[in-house]
């Protein structure tokens, strides 16, 4: 009776470390409570910050967005970020604020070519295992544009492959961004080219690990959104944070500013995971950290066990 009773609590002390219990609110947001609970949580985030130019005036500059950009990393504290279209001065401002984090990037970008997207991860968290990087084209290993999109601008895909310090967890994780033109169906078929090259490059990169791509993708699942057909081969692999997370908002991700009319097209921004159990999915629209808009983009996260 004894030894049943020694091989129930063992059993119930394994499956209790193979979960997570940790909550939202608790503190440190993103990573593990320690080696000794085995509890494991993750918060990642997508965030499009919006390119440096000298268009953007006043509030809606890099430089008055810049600090309350980092302000809304410290305090939302992702352990892992995917972002979108930063130029060098925002990638070299973000290491410098971001101390905790390290920032991947395509070599020679952070230009108006293109291949703007970057990962940035919490060092003390996690350790790097691999990373690498690919061009949404026919020729992902060099510089090019995706297919016969109108804008002939470079797109490219960032992924890191870490491990969790304390629980000894691994993951996937990509950042993307496609293109935007919406001018022929060359367009659009170049955007589900650029999401079935990711899918193909996770399956073969993470084999049975959880995987993250997240990004801008410029198109939303919105049932009228005549570009929702570009993001199935995500639909058909993965799962999608914005509908399946049981605590979920109604925002949406991009915010132009504050102009035009809000639709649900304007879900642009997406985090797909597979391999992982969503708890929390949140638009990051308030508070604002000193500015109307930190982007013409929320952030959007994702927390999961």
């Amino acid at each position: 009776m004894k030894k049943l009773r020694y091989l129930f609590y063992a059993a119930a002390f394994f499956a209790l470390g193979c979960s997570s219990g940790k909550s939202e609110g608790e503190e440190p947001a993103p990573g593990p409570e320690g080696p000794a609970s085995g509890v494991f949580s993750l918060k990642v985030m997508s965030f499009n910050i919006r390119y440096s130019n000298t268009t953007d005036q006043g509030e809606k500059s890099w430089s008055q967005r810049r600090k309350p950009c980092v302000d809304m990393i410290k305090d939302v504290n992702p352990g892992v970020i995917g972002m979108q279209e930063s130029r060098t001065e925002q990638r070299n401002y973000l290491k410098t604020m971001l101390t905790k984090y390290e920032l991947l990037e395509v070599p020679n970008t952070g230009t108006g070519s293109g291949g703007n997207s970057t990962v940035l991860y919490r060092t003390d968290l996690f350790t790097r295992v691999d990373w690498g990087y690919f061009y949404l084209s026919d020729t992902p290993e060099k510089p090019s544009a995706p297919w016969d999109a109108t804008n002939s601008a470079r797109r490219s895909s960032v992924w890191v492959h870490l491990k969790d310090n304390a629980s000894g967890r691994e993951f996937v994780f990509l950042s993307t961004h496609f293109p935007e033109s919406n001018t022929s169906a060359a367009d659009n078929e170049a955007r589900l080219k650029c999401a079935q090259l990711n899918v193909n490059k996770m399956k073969e990169i993470a084999g049975t690990l959880p995987v993250f791509i997240v990004g801008d993708m410029n198109c939303s699942y919105a049932a009228d959104d005549t570009r929702r057909s570009a993001l199935a081969p995500y639909y058909a692999w993965m799962q999608s944070g914005r509908e399946k997370a049981p605590d979920r908002d109604g925002a949406y991700s991009y915010n132009n500013f504050g102009g035009g009319t809000p639709s649900a097209r304007w879900n642009l921004d997406h985090i797909f995971y597979k391999g992982v159990k969503p708890v929390r999915f949140q638009t990051v629209t308030t508070p604002n950290y000193g500015v109307a808009y930190l982007s013409d983009h929320y952030p959007i996260t994702l927390t999961v066990e």
